[in-house]
Formats: C-alpha cells, sequence, structure tokens
C-alpha cells in the first residue's frame, strides 16, 4: 500500500482503465526503464518490455509460513 499512497492513489474503472493520482483522464504516464519499489515488507518492479509487475513478499526470518490451515464454515 505504500506504493499506491507514493503515487497519490488508484482509481481503476469499470472497463479496467488505471489511473494513479489524478482524477483527470487526459493525464498519462510512460516508463522507459524499469521501476523499482523496495519497501520494509514486499519489493515490487515493473518490466517495461513486457508490461508487467512482479511482487514479492519480505518474510519475517527470510522464512515463508507454512500452509495456512484457515477454514470457511
Amino acid at each position: 500500500m505504500n506504493g499506491v499512497t507514493a503515487l497519490g492513489g488508484v482509481t481503476v474503472s469499470a472497463h479496467r482503465k488505471v489511473r494513479f493520482g489524478v482524477e483527470d483522464i487526459s493525464v498519462c504516464a510512460a516508463a522507459r526503464a524499469s521501476i523499482d519499489i523496495n519497501e520494509k515488507d514486499f519489493s515490487a518492479t515493473y518490466d517495461n518490455a513486457r508490461n508487467t509487475w512482479t511482487a514479492a513478499w519480505k518474510w519475517s526470518g527470510g522464512e515463508e509460513p507454512g500452509i495456512l490451515q484457515n477454514r470457511v464454515e
């Protein structure tokens, strides 16, 4: 969420159009290089060539938790 906050918020329309931090639809942005976000509990990278985001959690103690045993009745 720190990344979304840093970008000024996010809006997703019913047509899956994503806007960051502004309400004016005439604004757009482009990136020529990768975008890297490195926070305390996660990291995310944007690959401009593939037009994709990759995110990873930073687990406590360097190890991911085991299988969650949550149940819904």
